[in-house]
C-alpha cells in the first residue's frame, strides 16, 4: 500500500556535490546520510516492508525529503560490502558516479512529486567496498512519515552488466590460454617464491613433465643444473626489485637428463598496490642455434689458422731464406779469402753475418714471445719504474743505430713515475714502435715520442711523417704476419705490432693506432695506474 503524501512545501533534490565527508568515497559507499529519521518514525506498514528488506539480496534506503539518507538495511553488506550505519546522514547523491548523478536528482525528485514509481526503473553507477563501480536497479517510493515524508528506495544489484564482462573475461582468458598452449615458446609464470603457476604445453614437451607433476614447486628444484641454480635465483630476486625486463640465458635439465639451453626474456605482473604478483617467462630453446654458432666459430678460426700458416710460410721462406742465403754467402767468401782478402772485406763479410743472424734471431724471439703470451707463459714482472729516464736511455742508443737519418724528440708532460711496469716487454714495445716508424718513414724526417702521466696512468705516443698504412688493411695490422699493401718491397715480417699488443695488454693497458697513407702514422699506448694487471 501507498500512503497518501502529505501537504508540504515543494521540495528538491539537487545534484550538485556537497562538503566531502571524512569518510573517503573509495573505501565506502554511503547509501544513507545521518538524518534525524529512525525507522520508528516510520508508519507501521512502511516500517514492515522496511524490515521485510532486511534479510533480503536487495537492500532498501529510506532518504528525507533533502535527499539523506536515515535507514539502509542490512543487506547492503552482501550486495556492495558496507556497513549500514557508514551512511547514515549524508546524501545519496553524493555517492553516484559524478555522470549519473543529475540523472538521478531528476529521477528523485520526479518521485517525490508523483507516488507512482518511475518504470523501467533505472540503475546508477555506484563504488563497492572494492572500488569497482556497480550498476544498481532504483525503485523509488514516496512516503508519508511523522518528520513530513521521503522516500523509500529499493535499490538490486543489475546484474547483466556484469554476467557480460565476467562472459567476456572467461573468453580473453580462454583465447589467452589457448595462445599460451599453442604457443611455441616456453611459457613459465612463477610466483614471489619460485613456485610454478603456469607452465605451458612447450614446457611440458621440452621437459617430459606435465603441468601437474610441476605445479606448486619451485622452479629451480625441478630443471636447473646444480651451477648455475645461484646466478637464476639472483635474476629472479633482480626481477622481484626491478622495473625493466631481464633477459638471460640458462640450462633446463629434463627429465630424461637431456640439457637444453634456453633463452629467456622476463617481466611481471603486478597488483593494485604496485607489488609483484608473479613473473612472466617466455623462453626460446637454443641449443641447436649455439651449436651451429660453435661450428660457425670454429670453422672461422680453422680459417684464420689456415690464412695464419699461409701468412707464415710465405713470411718464412722470404724472411728466413734471405738471411740464412747472405750467412752462407759471406761465410763462402770469407772460407775463400782467408790469405787474399784485406781485412775491411774481412769485416764487411762478418758483419752481414752477424747482421743476417740478427734478423734470424728477432724473428724468432717475436714468435716466441706471441706464442708465449697465447699461453699465458709470457714472462711478467711489473714494478714501478721512472719512465722519462727510461725512454731517454732507449732514444740514446737508438739514435746511435739509426744514424743521422732521422730525427728522434721526446716530450714529457706531467708525472710519469709511479706506474707498474715491466721493463723488459715496454722496452721491447717502444723499441718495435720506433723501429717501424724509423724503417717506414723517409730520411731525415721526425720521429717523436710523447709521453703524458697523470692520475690515470700514462699515455705513450711515437709519431712518423712516413708511408702511413692503406684504410683496408687498418683493421688488420696486430694481426700476425700481416704486412700493409704498400711495403711489399721493405724488408719486413708483420710481428711487430702483434708482439706490442701483447706486451700492453699483459699491463692491461691499450693500443691504438692512426694512419692515413702518404701522410703518417701514430700509434698510441695507455697503461693504467690502478688496473688490473693480467695475470699470466
Amino acid at each position: 500500500m501507498i500512503p497518501q503524501k502529505p501537504n508540504r512545501a515543494k521540495r528538491s533534490i539537487e545534484s550538485r556535490p556537497t562538503t566531502p565527508s571524512r569518510q573517503s568515497p573509495s573505501k565506502s559507499m554511503p547509501v544513507a546520510l545521518n538524518g534525524g529519521d529512525r525507522l520508528e518514525d516510520v508508519e507501521e506498514p512502511e516500517r514492515s516492508s522496511l524490515e521485510a528488506g532486511d534479510n533480503c539480496p536487495e537492500f532498501v534506503v529510506l532518504l528525507d525529503v533533502k535527499g539523506k539518507i536515515g535507514y539502509v538495511s542490512p543487506a547492503v553488506k552482501v550486495v556492495l560490502g558496507y556497513l549500514p550505519e557508514i551512511a547514515i546522514g549524508k546524501r545519496a547523491i553524493d555517492f553516484v558516479k559524478s555522470e549519473d548523478r543529475e540523472r538521478c536528482a531528476i529521477h528523485l525528485q520526479q518521485a517525490l512529486e508523483n507516488s507512482a514509481a518511475i518504470e523501467p526503473s533505472p540503475t546508477y553507477r555506484v563504488r563497492d567496498s572494492r572500488g569497482c563501480w556497480c550498476k544498481i536497479e532504483v525503485t523509488c517510493t514516496s512516503l508519508a512519515t511523522t518528520l513530513g515524508g521521503g522516500l523509500a528506495l529499493a535499490c538490486r544489484l543489475d546484474l547483466s552488466h556484469r554476467q557480460q564482462a565476467e562472459e567476456l573475461l572467461r573468453e580473453e582468458r580462454d583465447f589467452i590460454a589457448a595462445v599460451l598452449e599453442m604457443a611455441g615458446a616456453l611459457v613459465l609464470v612463477l610466483d614471489r617464491q619460485g613456485r610454478i603457476v603456469r607452465f605451458n604445453r612447450a614446457c611440458e614437451s621440452l621437459t617430459q613433465y606435465s603441468f601437474e607433476e610441476v605445479k606448486g614447486k619451485c622452479v629451480w628444484d625441478l630443471f636447473l643444473i646444480p651451477q648455475e641454480i645461484a646466478a637464476v635465483r639472483e635474476v629472479f630476486d633482480r626481477l622481484l626489485s626491478s622495473q625493466r625486463a631481464i633477459e638471460y640465458e640458462n640450462y633446463w635439465q629434463a627429465k630424461d637428463g637431456a640439457r637444453y639451453l634456453i633463452s629467456w626474456s622476463n617481466t611481471v605482473l603486478r597488483d593494485r598496490s604496485g607489488n609483484v604478483k608473479y613473473t612472466i617467462a617466455a623462453g626460446l630453446d637454443v641449443t641447436e642455434h649455439q651449436r651451429l654458432e660453435e661450428m660457425r666459430c670454429a670453422l672461422q678460426k680453422e680459417k684464420e689458422l689456415n690464412q695464419l700458416q699461409s701468412r707464415f710460410f710465405t713470411m718464412a721462406s722470404h724472411q728466413f731464406r734471405t738471411p740464412l742465403t747472405t750467412i752462407l754467402l759471406s761465410a763462402h767468401a770469407l772460407e775463400r779469402s782467408v790469405e787474399n782478402a784485406s781485412i775491411s772485406k774481412r769485416l764487411a763479410n762478418i758483419d752481414r753475418i752477424q747482421s743476417a743472424a740478427r734478423s734470424l734471431t728477432q724473428t724468432l724471439s717475436d714468435i716466441l714471445t706471441i706464442s708465449r703470451a697465447e699461453t699465458g707463459h709470457l714472462e711478467f714482472d711489473p714494478h714501478p719504474l721512472d719512465l722519462d729516464i727510461f725512454c731517454r736511455d732507449i732514444l740514446s742508443k737508438t739514435r746511435q743505430e739509426a744514424g743521422k737519418n732521422h730525427r728522434l724528440t721526446l716530450t714529457v708532460r706531467g708525472e710519469v713515475y709511479g706506474v707498474a711496469i715491466d721493463e723488459n716487454l715496454l722496452r721491447r714495445t717502444i723499441e718495435n714502435l720506433l723501429a717501424n716508424a724509423i724503417q717506414y718513414s723517409p730520411e731525415g724526417s721526425e720521429i717523436s715520442l710523447c709521453l703524458q702521466g697523470n692520475a690515470r696512468g700514462v699515455k705513450l705516443s711515437i709519431g712518423d711523417r712516413g708511408l702511413g698504412i692503406p684504410r683496408s688493411d687498418l683493421s688488420h695490422v696486430f694481426n700476425a704476419f700481416y704486412r700493409g699493401s704498400n711495403v711489399e718491397d721493405i724488408p719486413g715480417v708483420g710481428l711487430g705490432l702483434t708482439v706490442v699488443k701483447k706486451c700492453v695488454e699483459l699491463h692491461g693497458g691499450k693500443i691504438s693506432l692512426s694512419s692515413e697513407e702518404g701522410m703518417g702514422t701514430t700509434v698510441t699506448v695507455k697503461i693504467p695506474k690502478s688496473a688490473r694487471i693480467a695475470k699470466n
